[in-house]
Protein backbone atom coordinates (compact mmCIF):
# COMPACT_ATOMS: atom_id res chain seq x y z
CA UNK A 1 0.00 0.00 0.00
CA UNK A 2 1.29 3.41 -0.91
CA UNK A 3 0.36 6.13 1.60
CA UNK A 4 1.71 8.83 -0.73
CA UNK A 5 -1.54 8.60 -2.70
CA UNK A 6 -3.59 9.97 0.20
CA UNK A 7 -3.85 13.68 0.90
CA UNK A 8 -5.52 15.49 3.76
CA UNK A 9 -6.83 18.95 2.92
CA UNK A 10 -6.23 21.92 5.19
CA UNK A 11 -9.52 21.80 7.15
CA UNK A 12 -9.18 18.05 7.73
CA UNK A 13 -5.52 18.48 8.73
CA UNK A 14 -6.49 20.93 11.49
CA UNK A 15 -8.97 18.35 12.76
CA UNK A 16 -6.38 15.57 12.38
CA UNK A 17 -3.73 17.49 14.33
CA UNK A 18 -6.20 18.16 17.17
CA UNK A 19 -6.89 14.43 17.64
CA UNK A 20 -5.20 12.42 20.41
CA UNK A 21 -2.41 10.15 19.18
CA UNK A 22 -4.48 6.95 19.41
CA UNK A 23 -7.28 8.41 17.26
CA UNK A 24 -5.01 9.67 14.48
CA UNK A 25 -4.52 6.12 13.24
CA UNK A 26 -8.29 5.63 13.20
CA UNK A 27 -8.67 8.81 11.13
CA UNK A 28 -6.17 7.51 8.54
CA UNK A 29 -7.91 4.12 8.57
CA UNK A 30 -11.27 5.82 7.87
CA UNK A 31 -9.66 7.80 5.05
CA UNK A 32 -8.35 4.62 3.42
CA UNK A 33 -11.66 2.77 3.90
CA UNK A 34 -13.56 5.66 2.35
CA UNK A 35 -11.24 5.46 -0.66
CA UNK A 36 -11.68 1.70 -1.10
CA UNK A 37 -15.33 1.25 -0.09
CA UNK A 38 -16.88 4.70 -0.47
CA UNK A 39 -18.19 6.92 2.28
CA UNK A 40 -21.12 4.65 3.02
CA UNK A 41 -24.76 5.48 3.38
CA UNK A 42 -25.73 8.79 4.91
CA UNK A 43 -29.43 7.88 5.07
CA UNK A 44 -30.96 7.37 8.48
CA UNK A 45 -31.70 3.73 9.21
CA UNK A 46 -35.19 2.92 10.37
CA UNK A 47 -35.24 1.28 13.79
CA UNK A 48 -37.20 -1.94 13.40
CA UNK A 49 -36.20 -3.50 16.71
CA UNK A 50 -38.98 -4.34 19.08
CA UNK A 51 -39.00 -3.40 22.72
CA UNK A 52 -38.58 -6.50 24.85
CA UNK A 53 -41.59 -6.87 27.13
CA UNK A 54 -40.96 -7.06 30.88
CA UNK A 55 -41.57 -10.60 32.06
CA UNK A 56 -43.14 -10.73 35.53
CA UNK A 57 -43.71 -14.49 35.32
CA UNK A 58 -40.76 -14.84 37.69
CA UNK A 59 -43.32 -14.28 40.46
CA UNK A 60 -46.13 -16.52 39.25
CA UNK A 61 -44.54 -19.92 39.88
CA UNK A 62 -43.00 -19.02 43.23
CA UNK A 63 -45.46 -16.38 44.44
CA UNK A 64 -46.46 -18.02 47.73
CA UNK A 65 -42.93 -19.01 48.77
CA UNK A 66 -40.92 -16.20 47.17
CA UNK A 67 -39.90 -14.52 50.44
CA UNK A 68 -38.85 -17.84 52.00
CA UNK A 69 -36.90 -18.84 48.88
CA UNK A 70 -34.98 -15.54 48.79
CA UNK A 71 -34.27 -15.57 52.52
CA UNK A 72 -33.06 -19.17 52.46
CA UNK A 73 -30.69 -18.34 49.60
CA UNK A 74 -28.88 -15.71 51.71
CA UNK A 75 -25.76 -16.74 53.59
CA UNK A 76 -24.30 -13.79 55.51
CA UNK A 77 -20.80 -15.32 55.34
CA UNK A 78 -20.85 -15.64 51.55
CA UNK A 79 -19.28 -12.89 49.45
CA UNK A 80 -22.01 -13.14 46.81
CA UNK A 81 -25.33 -14.95 47.14
CA UNK A 82 -26.76 -16.46 43.97
CA UNK A 83 -30.35 -17.52 43.38
CA UNK A 84 -31.66 -18.92 40.10
CA UNK A 85 -35.40 -18.91 39.41
CA UNK A 86 -36.23 -20.31 35.97
CA UNK A 87 -34.04 -18.21 33.65
CA UNK A 88 -33.50 -15.37 36.15
CA UNK A 89 -30.21 -14.98 38.01
CA UNK A 90 -30.49 -12.97 41.23
CA UNK A 91 -27.22 -11.83 42.83
CA UNK A 92 -27.02 -10.26 46.30
CA UNK A 93 -23.93 -8.96 48.07
CA UNK A 94 -22.79 -6.41 50.62
CA UNK A 95 -19.88 -5.48 48.33
CA UNK A 96 -20.40 -3.85 44.94
CA UNK A 97 -16.87 -4.85 43.87
CA UNK A 98 -17.42 -8.54 44.72
CA UNK A 99 -20.76 -8.46 42.93
CA UNK A 100 -19.16 -6.93 39.82
CA UNK A 101 -16.31 -9.48 39.98
CA UNK A 102 -18.82 -12.36 40.14
CA UNK A 103 -20.70 -11.02 37.11
CA UNK A 104 -17.44 -10.59 35.17
CA UNK A 105 -16.36 -14.15 36.05
CA UNK A 106 -19.68 -15.56 34.84
CA UNK A 107 -19.38 -13.68 31.55
CA UNK A 108 -15.79 -14.87 31.10
CA UNK A 109 -17.02 -18.43 31.76
CA UNK A 110 -19.31 -18.01 28.74
CA UNK A 111 -22.61 -17.29 30.45
CA UNK A 112 -24.59 -14.82 28.36
CA UNK A 113 -26.55 -12.45 30.59
CA UNK A 114 -29.10 -9.79 29.83
CA UNK A 115 -29.92 -7.16 32.43
CA UNK A 116 -33.39 -7.56 33.89
CA UNK A 117 -35.13 -4.71 35.68
CA UNK A 118 -38.13 -4.68 37.97
CA UNK A 119 -40.08 -1.84 39.49
CA UNK A 120 -39.13 -0.83 43.04
CA UNK A 121 -41.89 -2.75 44.79
CA UNK A 122 -41.03 -5.98 42.96
CA UNK A 123 -37.30 -5.43 43.50
CA UNK A 124 -37.83 -5.32 47.28
CA UNK A 125 -38.72 -9.04 47.15
CA UNK A 126 -35.17 -9.85 46.01
CA UNK A 127 -33.10 -7.06 47.54
CA UNK A 128 -31.92 -8.94 50.65
CA UNK A 129 -28.45 -7.35 50.99
CA UNK A 130 -26.94 -3.95 50.15
CA UNK A 131 -26.50 -4.64 46.42
CA UNK A 132 -28.81 -6.69 44.21
CA UNK A 133 -28.65 -7.34 40.47
CA UNK A 134 -31.03 -9.45 38.39
CA UNK A 135 -30.23 -10.92 34.99
CA UNK A 136 -31.92 -13.16 32.47
CA UNK A 137 -29.70 -16.09 31.54
CA UNK A 138 -29.73 -16.02 27.74
CA UNK A 139 -27.37 -18.92 27.13
CA UNK A 140 -23.98 -20.50 27.60
CA UNK A 141 -21.11 -20.48 25.14
CA UNK A 142 -17.41 -21.19 25.25
CA UNK A 143 -15.27 -19.38 27.78
CA UNK A 144 -13.95 -15.97 26.83
CA UNK A 145 -10.19 -15.53 26.92
CA UNK A 146 -8.89 -12.28 28.46
CA UNK A 147 -5.94 -12.16 26.06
Amino acid sequence: MNFNNYTIDESDYEFFSSLPKDEKLLFVYDLICADYYGTGSTEEVENTSEKIPVDDSIFLEYDADLENIVNSSINEKADVNILILNDKLILNSNSEKLLTDAIRDMILDGIILMSFSLDDSAMRNFHALTYCRIFTIVGKEFKICKN
